[in-house]
């Protein structure tokens, strides 16, 4: 909890905000933060009217609720029969006497069950009684039934940043390693995004693990499960650098280019650079648009996040929304990060008559990425990729919206040698012992995909005949390969003519082909 939302704490407090909904599942990390905001709201409490004498007087009281064991206040005394939330509730209107902030562990659970309406009546009751400064603090990420929501304020809870774990990781080491020096810096790194429970759960498994200490590759496991559990982001591996990355040199060069400004934000921003947002890549599919992403992820030296937008949208009211603040929640609390959002079209399919079929869901969903994208201050690039942006919204593909937009159009045949010679070496073999031009003359027009299916295909044959593969066996499988250039013409001519004047060419080599044409043919 920063001191800015400890700030609002108190503000919300000092105005008298009887109900208070902070939007959090790490219940015993907010009731240590609340603890702190109300010694310094009795501190800085001046006598200044007859409320405020009355405040320092008797000073606020903390108490918590839960359904076992009613409302313990913070000097160990007990509201006698208030494990029903309706009783506690009760309890608060008509026989609690002094100032308090009363904090309910899992109250959502009953507020949308069979005894909502007389609970959010109560609550109503609370709010109406708002200047006997009796605060009520729901917990909980689910959202508060709509008859309440407009009595209420929201505060969102961050995950712990990093200064906040390097605590928690120092105190795990004192208490539980004996004298084994921890990198708390870099132990802190990994574990941004996960909350203070998932962090020390992480922190056990890997002393238990590793016999006392603490090893980083379970660690990164540990964070893939917690940031796969919302089921909304993804941790993906990142097996690839530029160097797997074959033709696509103006996009190469221009990743070189933002990645210095990327890994040094201090200058970036003393230099007053904005903020980075991503780029959108566009082309056939096939063509390494998201091997990109794992490339830049490597070179940028950070976490690659899949965001699938599919998961956000849910069948119940205000689901959608929900998961869109949790989801780009946890893209900040990762970042530094790439987050990739792969064939966005698909995900986004349907906006058109988003209106009539969905209540306006995927509208409102575009409308909230596009905010992000453009208010965000964390350090998420993203990298979104598309095999068809004829069929995107115009609004998402206007200048400003990304960094740049990237057409990977067919590789040329100097881009497919660079990436025979990519795959062959990924297969453990010398290309040397390859003719990499005839093999590359068997393959006009293929894709870089295509390509490697082809060497697949290739030492299938031969490990079936008991063999090593050969040149040979390569060009062969090319001849039984339609490529995606026959199958899908009209459509490739038709997302060439949309890049024309649209989109930066990611090939140097395709660029100037179609500069020798004067833009109007199509050409390889």
């Amino acid at each position: 909890m920063s001191i800015s939302m400890v700030d609002q704490f108190i503000t919300y407090v000092k105005a008298s905000f009887p109900l208070i909904h902070i939007m959090s599942d790490e219940f015993e990390r907010v009731h240590e933060k609340i603890d702190e905001a109300v010694i310094t709201l009795n501190e800085k409490i001046i006598p200044n009217s007859n409320t405020d004498r009355w405040l320092k007087d008797l000073g606020i009281t903390l108490g918590k609720w839960d359904c076992i064991n009613g409302i313990i206040f913070a000097d160990g005394q007990t509201a006698s029969a208030t494990q029903d939330l309706e009783d506690a509730l009760r309890y608060i209107l008509t026989e609690l006497r002094f100032p308090s902030v009363i904090l309910m562990e899992n109250a959502h659970s009953f507020l949308n069950s069979n005894m909502a309406p007389v609970l959010n009546q109560l609550l109503v009751e609370v709010y109406r009684q708002r200047y006997k400064h009796k605060h009520i603090v729901i917990v909980g990420t689910e959202p508060l039934p709509p008859e309440i929501r407009t009595y209420t304020v929201s505060i969102d809870f961050p995950l712990p940043n990093k200064e906040e774990i390097k605590h928690i990781v120092k105190e795990f080491a004192e208490s539980n390693l004996d004298n084994i020096k921890v990198n708390a810096d870099s132990v802190a790194n990994i574990c941004v995004g996960m909350n203070s429970l998932e962090i020390e759960s992480a922190l056990c498994v890997s002393a238990v693990s590793s016999k006392g200490k603490i090893d980083k590759s379970i660690l990164y496991t540990e964070k893939a499960k917690a940031v796969q559990k919302s089921g909304l982001l993804e941790l993906l591996e990142i097996d690839e650098t530029l160097d797997n990355v074959g033709g696509l040199d103006n996009l190469k060069e221009w990743f070189k280019l933002v990645a210095k400004a990327f890994k040094n934000p201090d200058k970036a921003e003393k230099y007053k650079l904005p903020n980075m947002k991503g780029v959108l890549i566009t082309g056939i599919s096939g063509t390494g648009k998201s091997l990109c992403a794992k490339a830049i992820a490597d070179l940028f030296d950070v976490p690659l996040i899949r965001f699938d937008i599919g998961r956000v949208f849910g069948s119940l009211v205000g689901e959608t929304e929900r998961n869109t603040r949790e989801a780009f929640k946890m893209i900040d609390a990762v970042s530094p990060c790439v987050v990739l959002i792969d064939e966005v079209e698909k995900a986004l399919a349907g906006l058109e008559s988003s209106g009539a079929t969905d209540s306006g869901v995927t509208s409102r969903f575009i409308g909230s990425f596009l905010y992000y994208m453009q208010e965000k201050r964390s350090q998420s690039f993203f990298v979104c990729t598309s095999n068809d942006i004829t069929k995107l919204p115009p609004e998402l593909t206007r200048k400003g919206r990304f960094d740049e937009i990237w057409y990977v159009g067919l590789p040329s045949q100097e881009d497919i040698k660079s990436i025979i010679k990519i795959h062959i070496k990924k297969v453990g073999r010398k290309p040397s012992k390859f003719n990499i031009e005839k093999i590359a003359t068997s393959m006009v027009h293929f894709t870089g995909a295509e390509v490697e299916n082809c060497i697949k295909e290739a030492m299938y044959n031969a490990f079936f005949e008991g063999r090593e593969f050969k040149t040979e066996d390569i060009i062969e499988a090319a001849k039984n390969t339609v490529p995606i250039m026959k199958t899908r013409k009209e459509e490739i001519k038709r997302l060439e003519a949309w890049a024309r004047d649209r989109a930066r060419y990611a090939s140097k080599v395709e660029y100037n082909n179609l500069k020798k044409v004067n833009g109007k043919g199509w050409i390889r």
